[in-house]
This record gives C-alpha cells, sequence and structure tokens, in this order.
C-alpha cells in the first residue's frame, strides 16, 4: 500500500506533467485479410477442451526468416484430439513479409507440412 505522502507526490508529479505528455491516437484495425494473413489457428474443440493440452493455444514467433530487414510471422498449429471431432489438422505457417501490409505464406517452401491427426504444435522460439 502506498503511503500517504508518496501517493500525494506522484499526483503531484502526474499533475505537472499531465500538460506535457504528447497526445497521440491509436487506430486498431482488422487488415489480416488484406495482408494475407489467412491461416486458420487450430487447437482442440471449438466449445470446449477436453484435454489439457488444447487449452495452451499454439505458439506464434516474429522474426527475420529470410534476412531481408522485415519481419516475418511463424505460427505453429495442431488439430483437434477428440476422436470423434471432425478431423481438421491445421498447417503451420510461415508468413514472408512483403512490405507494404502484405505476407506471403512460404511453409511448404520451407518445408512445413500438414500436421497429422492427434498431433499439435505449440511453443515457438526464435533466436539470432
Amino acid at each position: 500500500m502506498m503511503r500517504p505522502r508518496a501517493a500525494a507526490a506522484f499526483l503531484a508529479v502526474c499533475a505537472l506533467t499531465a500538460g506535457s505528455l504528447p497526445f497521440f491516437k491509436v487506430n486498431f484495425r482488422d487488415i489480416a485479410k488484406e495482408a494475407n494473413l489467412s491461416t486458420v489457428n487450430v487447437y482442440g474443440g471449438n466449445s470446449r477442451k477436453d484435454y489439457i493440452l488444447e487449452t495452451t493455444g499454439n505458439g506464434v514467433a516474429i522474426f527475420d526468416y529470410d534476412g531481408d530487414g522485415k519481419n516475418d510471422i511463424f505460427i505453429a498449429n495442431g488439430t483437434r484430439l477428440h476422436p470423434k471431432s471432425p478431423v481438421e489438422n491445421g498447417a503451420p505457417a510461415l508468413y514472408r513479409n512483403l512490405g507494404n501490409d502484405r505476407f506471403e505464406n512460404v511453409a511448404q517452401q520451407a518445408g512445413f507440412s500438414v500436421c497429422r491427426r492427434h498431433q499439435i504444435d505449440f511453443g515457438v522460439q526464435s533466436g539470432i
């Protein structure tokens, strides 16, 4: 808990600097379709998760895989584990950044294939 003097000092600093902080407007838009980021992320059941592995989601890494100075995107993918669920296997996606908010999925050319039934990919690491 903050002491009264510390709280007063904090509020005074906030009041003094409030007019000097830059104002900016944030505009979030969903541009996935226009950018060609269209991979369906499959990880477990749609309405419920029967297995703990289905609750963790998949991994994503943003890195420059082709060395062109632009951040590319890798999305691990999975499947549905329940034996009675429809077979919907997700392929890992490797999106090469083409610039100007455009991406190209080059996963097959990079050697990634569709996940097999009951295979889940999750957790992604990248490093330089």
